[in-house]
């Protein structure tokens, strides 16, 4: 069965390793997939193999719960539990601790079993990415499913993106149409509804080229299938870093249909693919996000004309960005940024405006100008908000709308969203399942990290309101038309967790009726200087952080926190803060401030103030 891997934590990005020491773990997520499909009383739950931006030598289990979401916290610990077993006692002990263990479980093993609610038609969809561990594992992990008399739906060579499982689990649970064909036809349908006043230009001046880094990932085999709306605009597509993939899906027919996604990709025309290399490698959106670098392949990409975008390997993060000009023709003037319904430009741009010389020295390392997870969320807000208001006119009651934040989205994007926007922000502690839990209190929310994880939810009862408002033949024509795109938007959406190539079909609806180009969007404003460090420790639970302040500040020590407050009003719009990693035994120190040698010299007299208390202990 391979080699037992050492303990593992299940953490937002469920189990991860090497490949090659996974098989045990797999086997017994396996298990716990099954086994939690049955103490949902037969819900579909799911179970996909990838690292996601990890090298292509790692691989990970990642678990899927009836909501299409992640594993339930409750959860985790019984599968920490489970991985870690030493034998089969000690697995068989584990197990036993769980209540909903199917009857027989421990006997002859029939496949036949009952949940422990009695229900019957246990389920989970399985899927991988393209990494070379990928199959075998997660052949064991069907074998650890079909141990616990749960169905697996899916085969060792059933490819996916992440957000593609997740996406068919919630729709599955929901009694909706849920193949991967399903998928592709709803994004497909809404995005093209969405760019029905648009079409027949011949020309899209907003976006006239889209360039694709794929990371050499699963998205490559993927994304062709929602292109069409986009190349009907007459924006040209370009794909790279494919790895060896085809353009077309796999098991497409060499004469589709006319109807077919091979059929629609081949008809998009100026599609044009290129490049093969190793997944993830200098590549990829946490690649790019963090290096601020061109991609590999993307050398002689340039030009205002070009919006390009980098997938991570299992396609749940996508980042935007442009090359650089080699003249740097900085910021416009404020009268010269395009007039639009939504806020523009922001009073975050006049702040900074004294500081523009210098961030425009820093910035000329910098390859790309990038337009991540942060600009990504303010696009999304700003698009939103005449819509929601619109709406709300004839609902007779304003929608609640939230965006979401981690403590490490830059400055300027909160002070945007609350001051430019007039919208509520929350933060929360670092972790998609975190900031996905706060979104659910809105009637529609958007939430991303700055590494371009991210998506909008809309509550069932706002949407059933906004199909009564669509049907209702006295309200206003404005009303009627926003609860329609907005309709739409929440098919284009996924439901459940970020999705990448549902984020790049938004994007581009939102630009295409803005009439921006990615400058427009670059200009909405600028980032804070910022410099994460990080310090390693002996112990790093001697870092504590205050409950309720989404780990922004420290309770323990106490005296750690009056000195990062002490920095920290020394500099023009400063901002730091100090947490523990939640995986390994590391400080993170995060600090933001006007220029980037404050920004800097803030990051490392507090990562200094942090090694020095663990010396003094």
């Amino acid at each position: 069965a391979g080699a037992r891997p050492a303990r593992l934590r299940y953490g937002t990005a469920g189990f991860r390793d090497k490949g090659h020491t996974l098989h045990l773990a797999s086997f017994r997520c396996g298990l716990v997939a099954g086994l939690r499909s049955h103490a949902l009383g037969g819900q579909a739950t799911g179970l996909v193999l990838t690292a996601s931006h990890n090298p292509v030598e790692d691989n990970g289990v990642k678990l899927v719960d009836g909501d299409g979401g992640m594993l339930h916290m409750s959860w985790e610990g019984f599968a920490e539990e489970v991985v870690a077993a030493r034998g089969s006692d000690e697995l068989a002990r584990a197990l036993r601790g769980f209540r909903g263990l199917p009857q027989n479980f421990f006997g002859a093993g029939n496949g036949d079993s009952d949940g422990g609610s009695g229900e019957r038609g246990a389920a989970v969809l399985v899927a991988r990415d393209t990494r070379p561990t990928g199959e075998a594992l997660l052949r064991a992990a069907i074998r650890g499913i079909e141990a616990t008399g749960a169905a697996a739906v899916g085969r060792p060579s059933t490819l996916r993106t992440t957000p593609q499982l997740h996406w068919q689990v919630y729709m599955r649970n929901r009694g909706e149409a849920c193949e991967e064909p399903d998928y592709f036809a709803r994004l497909r349908g809404a995005c093209s509804r969405l760019l029905s006043a648009h079409v027949g230009l011949g020309y899209n001046a907003s976006v006239p080229h889209l360039v694709v880094d794929c990371a050499n990932g699963v998205g490559a085999l993927k994304i062709p299938s929602v292109l069409p709306a986009i190349a009907s605009m007459g924006t040209a597509v370009t794909l790279k870093n494919r790895g060896n993939h085809a353009v077309t899906p796999p098991g497409s027919p060499r004469s589709p249909r006319a109807d077919s996604p091979g059929a629609m990709t081949a008809a998009a025309g100026a599609l044009e693919a290129a490049g093969a290399g190793v997944l993830n490698h200098r590549c990829g959106a946490d690649f790019v996000q963090k290096d601020k670098a061109l991609p590999e392949t993307f050398e002689k990409i340039g030009g205002d004309s070009c919006l390009c975008l980098s997938l991570d390997g299992d396609a749940d993060r996508v980042v935007f960005f442009a090359p650089k000009l080699h003249q740097q023709q900085g910021l416009q003037h404020e009268d010269e940024l395009p007039l639009d319904a939504s806020p523009s430009p922001s009073s975050s741009l006049k702040q900074h405006h004294q500081h523009h010389q210098q961030a425009k020295e820093e910035e000329e390392e910098e390859a790309v100008e990038l337009l991540d997870g942060d600009k990504i969320l303010c696009l999304i807000a700003a698009h939103l908000k005449p819509h929601l208001r619109s709406v709300g006119a004839e609902l007779k009651r304003e929608p609640t709308f939230g965006c979401i934040q981690t403590a490490y989205a830059n400055g300027s994007s909160t002070r945007y969203l609350e001051q430019d926007l007039g919208l509520s922000v929350v933060k929360t502690k670092t972790g998609v399942k975190h900031l996905h839990k706060a979104a659910l209190a809105f009637d529609v929310s958007a939430y991303f990290e700055a590494n371009g994880h991210g998506t909008v939810l809309f509550q069932d009862e706002f949407l059933a309101a906004l199909q009564q408002l669509q049907q209702r033949g006295r309200a206003a024509s404005q009303a009627r038309a926003s609860a329609s795109h907005l309709l739409d938007l929440a098919r284009l959406v996924n439901p459940s967790i970020g999705d990448a190539l549902s984020i790049v079909l938004l994007v581009y609806v939102i630009l295409t009726e803005k009439k921006w180009t990615h400058r427009d969007w670059c200009n909405m404003y600028r980032d804070v200087p910022s410099r994460m460090l990080k310090c390693v420790v002996p112990d790093r639970s001697l870092i504590k952080c205050q409950e309720g302040t989404a780990e922004q500040r420290l309770s323990e020590p106490a005296a750690l926190q009056d000195l990062v407050d002490t920095l920290v009003a020394k500099v023009d719009l400063g901002r730091a803060f100090v947490r523990p990693s939640g995986t390994e035994d590391v400080v993170r120190v995060y600090a933001e401030a006007a220029t980037q040698q404050e920004a800097d010299t803030l990051a490392q007299d507090i990562n200094q103030a942090v090694g020095e208390f663990f010396r003094a202990e």
